[in-house]
């Protein structure tokens, strides 16, 4: 069964685009990050292959496989050997949302919704 590795972590979570995926390995050993959407698609194969012993911070930049920005949402991040599998989980933020604008405030704000004076 899949579980949470010490160390296995997210960072920045909540991400707007580049997320890194931190780890930490006692031992060289081949490797597959993957990332997941919540109905468990692969998104993308982020990196695979050997890994040297130590610390481990592998970038992923909110892609899927086709290089399109993923939408937002909740996604899985699985780092996963031969023996084991880490889950992590990830918010991402689709950063090319406009932003609401910010609701006025004020004497000037209260004229507004009223109308003007007499």
């Amino acid at each position: 069964m899949p579980r949470s590795a010490p160390g296995l972590r997210a960072w920045p979570n909540p991400a707007r685009g580049v997320t890194d995926v931190q780890f930490e390995l006692a031992e060289a050993q081949a490797l597959d990050v993957l990332v997941f959407d919540v109905a468990g698609r692969l998104a993308r194969d982020v990196q695979s292959g050997a890994m040297a012993p130590g610390s481990h911070d592998v970038p992923w930049d909110g892609r899927d496989a086709s290089g399109r920005r993923v939408a937002s949402g909740v996604y899985f991040l699985r780092v996963e050997s031969r023996a084991h599998a880490w889950i992590a989980r990830v918010a991402e933020i689709d950063c090319l949302a406009p932003a609401a604008p910010p609701a006025p405030r004020g004497p000037a704000a209260t004229r507004a919704t009223r109308g003007p004076r007499r």
